[in-house]
């Protein structure tokens, strides 16, 4: 348990130990990223690391950052009694499907959190238990004033400390350059895994980087870091559960080839009972193969598993019809989405006549 750092292409040194190995792994992870605004690092703030140790409740949390950390803390804030505010110089959830972001966004804002959208921050001050963000909106500049500020503005890996130039390592402020192998680049004795790769910032990613690294480095298969589309989760409520493309993205690669099946929580009989029935499961293809996948609602990231397996094995749509969903449950949705893609061609005018002429046989 000690700093380690390179002290040349394959060797390794800490204040009493020097390794000189065949195989190094960085994996050294992320901490949060603070920007340079002016003022901020003069001000007391708040990481997602760092606000569980708070020995009390801030009366009015200002959040920097409208993504899924910045909106999962700021729900739960407001839930223990806070009051919140949410400076996002884009829209809040920016990388999720848009109409799933805005149930999410509508729902924090149904319990009092007060979300600015399309606000930039451009100036912090204050102090101890009086802070103030300056942010240029659409209608000019607001300040927010706020007893604690929580900078909730994305991750970037920690690889400072490492003389990572001493072992010929490239790299950028985002990871170590590496390949979907996930080796360096510039040094192949060396691998980066979960954030320090500069990759997509999961634990479940981290986890699915380990397993590469032991399939090709012990067992010379090929598996690489892009072999699977990476499922995300925003664990608001409702949560959002995202794999593969969005609707957006997919029309942007694919034009209008894009074609979308979805099915809403509030025609599932689960959710009706429980009395959650915001949301729907969205499924976007092209060319009839599944490309992605958005979720909303209460359960989304246990629901979305059903689609992660299908899209990880190269399943067809059709998979997801053909097997029999336990009723009542929610992951039926994804179910009877699959099913809605196809329900042009089994009830159309085709359909229709090839079952007269069948039936006309004895």
């Amino acid at each position: 348990r000690e700093a380690a750092r390179f002290a040349d292409r394959n060797t390794v040194v800490s204040d009493s130990v020097r390794v000189k190995a065949r195989r190094i792994i960085v994996a050294t992870g992320s901490r949060a990223f603070v920007p340079p605004i002016p003022g901020l690092a003069d001000v007391p703030y708040l990481i997602n690391e760092t606000i569980f140790s708070m020995p009390a409740l801030p009366s009015h949390l200002v959040v920097l950052g409208g993504g899924p950390i910045g909106l999962e803390l700021a729900q739960a804030f407001s839930r223990l009694g806070a009051k919140v505010t949410v400076i996002e110089m884009d829209r809040a959830l920016a990388r999720a499907d848009a109409a799933h972001a805005a149930l999410a966004v509508d729902a924090l804002r149904s319990e009092g959190v007060t979300i600015l959208e399309h606000h930039k921050a451009v100036r912090v001050s204050g102090g101890i238990g009086a802070v103030a963000v300056h942010a240029l909106g659409p209608k000019g500049e607001t300040s927010v004033q706020g007893s604690h500020l929580l900078v909730a503005l994305g991750r970037r890996a920690v690889l400072d400390g490492l003389d990572l130039d001493k072992g010929g390592v490239d790299h950028s402020p985002g990871g170590i350059t590496v390949g979907d192998n996930l080796r360096s680049k510039s040094n192949p004795r060396v691998w980066a895994l979960g954030d320090a790769a500069g990759r997509e910032q999961f634990t479940h990613v981290a986890g699915w980087h380990a397993s590469v690294f032991i399939r090709r480095a012990f067992f010379k298969q090929a598996s690489t870091a892009a072999s699977l589309p990476v499922p995300a989760v925003t664990y608001t409520s409702p949560e959002i559960a995202q794999i593969g493309l969005t609707e957006a993205e997919a029309r942007t690669k694919y034009g209008d080839g894009v074609k979308t099946s979805a099915f809403p929580f509030h025609d599932n009989d689960r959710a009706i009972a429980e009395g959650k029935t915001a949301g729907e499961a969205k499924l976007v293809l092209h060319k009839g193969k599944l490309i992605g996948a958005s979720i909303a609602g209460d359960g989304a990231g246990d629901i979305l598993q059903l689609v992660s397996v299908a899209m990880s094995n190269g399943l067809k749509l059709t998979a997801l019809t053909n097997f029999i969903s336990p009723y009542p449950t929610r992951a039926e949705v994804v179910k009877r989405a699959a099913s809605a893609y196809f329900t042009p061609s089994v009830f159309g005018k085709p359909a229709r006549t090839l079952v007269g002429i069948l039936q006309r046989i004895p």
